[in-house]
């Protein structure tokens, strides 16, 4: 047997890496008609699955019924043959895919395995009615039931359980402890987490280094309130100094006067549409042509968007 061959495509989320598979599929596709029988195309979730063989199908039918595609030029480079043989052959590939449906295989990793524990059952001694949950929720829930349980006996879980109860209710969130465990640790089934790789998933493993960097993390939130604060009564200040009314500004209190008021009391959110509104070019400061007693407070302008700029990306990165 020959050695083959193993490419990696490492991109961030929106980069592509959809398209790039599904060309390669198709290369595939048209070098062999029936060569779909023989790849197996496996994704993280049903969401991927579902995309990647839509995508197939209907970029072949595009292509069978003259329509356009965003692979038709990659078709012809990639296997050398002309426009008119690739639509000719997407027809006959598409109805083999259609009267051949079941081995047309793109699925995900979970539903694979399962494929494949079913072929061997009686191999590794599972009875043949044997079924698998996928759903996580229950299981989910047991397992956050028993380490809640085990805290009784590991003092660092049961500090790291309080602690985090103290921060939700600082932070006004749910009470309900076993719920916020469960929505946090959701974030283990989905892909990113589950692309990372074993140095990183075992430093999340790590109760202390997660202790460690859980409070860096809100070190420099804390900060980042503060100066937002800051950053609040200055904006505070100047409105007052030159005796800008609610009136003055764009869609009035619902725009930057709220804005303004809530970072002075200390409720960092994030801004609304009529408050991004200045960050457009022209910035959209006012309601029609801006007030003059608004103009000669200009200097507001700079300060304002320098704020969201900043607040922005701590959202980003938070």
């Amino acid at each position: 047997m020959g050695q083959g061959t193993l490419t990696i495509y490492s991109a961030s989320a929106g980069s592509g890496k959809t398209y790039k598979l599904t060309s390669i599929y198709l290369a595939h596709l048209f070098r062999s008609r029936y060569s779909y029988r023989k790849i197996l195309a496996v994704t993280f979730t049903n969401k991927a699955t579902a995309e990647m063989k839509s995508r197939i199908l209907d970029h072949l039918h595009k292509l069978a019924n003259g329509e356009n595609s965003d692979y038709l030029s990659d078709l012809v480079k990639s296997t050398g043959r002309t426009e008119e043989w690739i639509r000719n052959e997407s027809k006959e590939i598409l109805n083999s895919i259609l009267h051949d449906f079941s081995r047309f295989s793109v699925s995900t990793i979970d539903s694979f395995f399962l494929k494949v524990l079913r072929a061997f059952a009686r191999e590794v001694g599972l009875h043949s009615g044997f079924s698998i949950e996928l759903d996580h929720t229950a299981i989910l829930s047991t397992a956050v039931d028993e380490m809640i349980a085990s805290a009784t006996a590991d003092n660092q879980l049961k500090n790291w359980l309080i602690t985090y109860a103290k921060s939700n209710i600082e932070e006004e969130k749910s009470w309900n402890l076993k719920d916020a465990i469960i929505s946090l640790a959701e974030e283990l089934f989905k892909e990113k987490f589950k692309i990372l790789s074993f140095e990183e998933q075992s430093k999340l493993e790590d109760k202390i280094f997660l202790s460690e960097y859980i409070k860096k993390i809100r070190l420099i939130s804390h900060s980042f309130e503060k100066e937002l604060i800051a950053f609040g009564v200055r904006a505070s200040e100047f409105i007052s100094e030159f005796e800008l009314t609610d009136d003055l500004f764009y869609r009035k209190g619902q725009g930057i006067p709220s804005f303004v008021k809530s970072m002075v009391l200390g409720n960092i959110k994030g801004p609304n549409i009529y408050v991004r509104e200045i960050m457009n070019d022209p910035p959209r400061w006012s309601t029609g042509n801006p007030e003059p007693q608004l103009k000669t407070a200009i200097s507001i302008a700079v300060f304002m968007k320098h704020c969201l700029m900043q607040l922005n990306f701590m959202i980003r990165i938070l």
